[in-house]
């Protein structure tokens, strides 16, 4: 059986065969293979290089089989043998030059083949012969052949694999020290969990670059081993999802590094100091700053983005399309935004309620950011406060160790007043971050719920007994009074209250709550005269300038 050697993918009558009535006899065969691993040994891909070494001449000269000559250049052509041998070279190299990354097929007839595969050129050379390329011409051509892998566990078991000749899956696990958070009454670290994916592919087919097998390969790789396998997805959720992409083309690689912020329970991260001070007064003062900094939900692993043809080939093979938006949050059945994580913990981050004004927004890192600060930071100042106490009291000298003259010791007895004397927050929504201030300190509790200051004033004249002067002529004692015991005139009683408010913000700074009035009212009336009275005065004033309010109640009244 004859041995043939074709190149290309045209038809068979339009490939470029090597074959002796052609001038370029089937040359010698030598066949290398190297099996691409990693630097652990896990098998990636097959690379073989295929050497022919042969010789060009001109004519017909010996049949393949038996080397029998059948050719005798004639006598007057001798002079055109040099011309034609390098006309014969040039066509040699023409032909496997314009069919590069095409079809090597080497075998028998009718049998089976050594090799058929896509080859790319390597090099083609032409040699010194003994003849001095008098009556041939000696060559040897290089190729390489690219096999994929064949299901190394890197991509699983049922994954063909991809040509490429180098791989990446790095992971990196860091602790945020900056970043401690309370979580199931125990201090709890947060982590930065990076991980880097990527390949070097190589070039097969003239529509198919080396950067589209690195992709294959790296997408492969995602589905083989998602990033949620590595941790219990019950002990930690992952926020802030960011990815960068290398792209190489001339170097055929290929890269992608997801970075995420990985904690447990809420998403967010509330910090907060707190400052203790007396003043001279040995009033105790607290000043509690905090942030609220939210997070927002991972939006899960993205494969590359792959245009194919029909042949299942990439139509741009330089990744023109991997760069697109992405929605961010949730969507309304509870998976976020084009990934592939499910919200599964009880400590997940939860979509908006339907009820809610922004139901069918995603969650956001600012969503997040306010809900904590409404639910968690807002209802914990106080309790926070009360945890330094302890500490603002040894500020001031006990009685057992004071000195001076007066003892200041009492101070320390006094209760922290549950209202804020200022408040101050900040809102960064592009950030998803709040900022808050507030001070405490040890005033007396509000006679008014809510109040910063207050001062309340009563003023009472009490009934008098009626009387009549009498004058009469040279007497020394004077006038004679006369008193009606049984006839009084009326009293009066004024109150007054005077309160500062915390200064509502938003539209809300424009008006007083009437509850506060009705409560005012409320309190006032308590101090109403005994007896029969009727309310004289009921007046009001409100300055919204500084959120303060004076009201005044007053009262005529006799004794019953």
């Amino acid at each position: 059986m004859k041995v043939f050697i074709q190149y290309g993918d045209q038809t068979p009558n339009q490939r470029f065969r090597f074959e002796s009535e052609a001038g370029y006899p089937t040359p010698a065969v030598n066949v290398s293979t190297n099996l691409l691993r990693t630097s652990a040994g896990d098998y990636l891909s097959t690379e073989k290089t295929i050497t022919l070494n042969g010789v060009c001449y001109v004519g017909r000269m010996t049949e393949h089989d038996d080397d029998t000559l059948t050719h005798q250049l004639p006598a007057n052509k001798k002079s055109d043998i040099v011309g034609d041998l390098f006309a014969k070279a040039s066509g040699l190299q023409q032909n496997i030059l314009s069919r590069n990354n095409q079809t090597l097929r080497i075998g028998v007839e009718g049998g089976n083949f050594l090799i058929n595969d896509r080859a790319q050129v390597e090099s083609i050379s032409f040699n010194p012969s003994t003849n001095n390329w008098s009556t041939t011409v000696d060559y040897e051509l290089s190729f390489k052949v690219y096999i994929s892998g064949t299901g190394s566990y890197l991509l699983g078991a049922t994954t063909t694999g991809a040509y490429v000749s180098s791989v990446t899956d790095d992971y990196k696990l860091e602790l945020l020290d900056d970043n401690n958070y309370i979580y199931q009454d125990r201090y709890a670290p947060t982590y930065k969990l990076s991980r880097t994916l990527g390949a070097v592919g190589k070039r097969i087919a003239s529509s198919s670059g080396s950067l589209y097998h690195a992709k294959q390969w790296v997408a492969g790789r995602e589905r083989a081993a998602p990033l949620t396998g590595m941790f219990n997805v019950d002990d930690f959720i992952l926020y802030n999802q960011e990815r960068s992409v290398d792209v190489d083309e001339p170097g055929g690689a290929y890269t992608i590094t997801d970075t995420f912020i990985a904690k447990s329970g809420n998403p967010w991260i509330d910090k907060w100091t707190i400052e203790t001070s007396v003043d001279e007064k040995f009033n105790k003062k607290f000043i509690i700053n905090g942030s609220v900094q939210g997070l927002e939900p991972a939006t899960g692993i993205y494969e590359p983005q792959n245009i194919t043809d029909t042949n299942d080939e990439p139509l741009y093979p330089s990744g023109k399309f991997d760069i697109y938006p992405t929605a961010t949050g949730f969507d309304s059945q509870g998976y976020q935004a084009g990934g592939d994580f499910r919200i599964g913990s009880e400590h997940q981050a939860a979509p908006l309620a339907a009820s809610s004004d922004d139901a069918g927004l995603p969650t956001t890192a600012y969503h997040n950011a306010v809900s904590g600060y409404k639910t968690h930071a807002v209802p914990s100042l106080f309790d926070r406060v009360m945890l330094y106490d302890d500490v603002a009291a040894n500020l001031v000298k006990r009685s057992d160790t004071w000195e001076g003259k007066t003892d200041f010791s009492a101070a320390n007895d006094r209760s922290i007043n549950p209202i804020p004397l200022s408040t101050s927050e900040a809102l960064f929504p592009f950030e998803g971050k709040i900022t808050y201030t507030r001070e405490f300190d040890c005033r007396p509790t509000p006679v008014v719920t809510g109040a910063l200051t207050e001062s309340l004033k009563v003023t009472t004249n009490f009934p008098t007994i009626r009387t009549k002067e009498i004058e009469i002529l040279g007497r020394r004692l004077g006038p004679i009074v006369y008193e009606y015991y049984n006839s009084l005139n009326g009293g009066t009683r004024t109150v007054t209250y005077e309160g500062i408010f915390p200064r509502p913000t938003g539209l809300r700074q424009y008006s007083f709550p009437q509850a506060l009035l009705n409560d005012m009212s409320g309190i006032l009336m308590l101090y109403a005269p005994p007896g029969q009275s009727y309310l004289k005065q009921d007046k009001q004033n409100i300055n919204l300038t500084q959120n303060k309010v004076t009201k005044t109640l007053s009262w005529a009244y006799n004794k019953g």
